[in-house]
């Protein structure tokens, strides 16, 4: 990937860390993609309403394949991603419920 330079020849740092933090997402849900394994909570509503919205679109990866903090840049980013192709927006009560269930399954640091 090729960042462009300013003419001081300065990086600039926020696209790159933008493109490089939605690389990063994407290459560890890739990765988690390989290894399917039962959701945490199974059966319980927070990990039914994880598996219903956001296995509309893909599979739900499993919530231990990323940290608390990537959870929470993941949960900005596919909420962009939803808008963008047309889905109902996650409600407060479903964004509330979905983050607090992956970032209490997530994996740790």
């Amino acid at each position: 990937m090729i960042v462009p330079l300013r003419r001081d020849g300065a990086a600039h740092a926020a696209g790159a860390a933008s493109l490089l933090m939605a690389a990063l997402v994407t290459a560890v849900l890739g990765l988690a993609a390989c290894h399917r394994s039962a959701l945490p909570e199974k059966g319980t509503y927070p990990e039914r309403l994880y598996a219903a919205r956001c296995g509309q679109c893909h599979a739900p990866y499993d919530p231990r394949t990323m940290t608390a903090a990537m959870w929470q840049v993941q949960m900005h980013v596919m909420e962009g991603t939803m808008a963008a192709a047309g889905r109902r927006p996650l409600t407060p009560a479903e964004r509330k419920t979905i983050t607090d269930y992956v970032t209490r399954n997530a994996g740790r640091d």
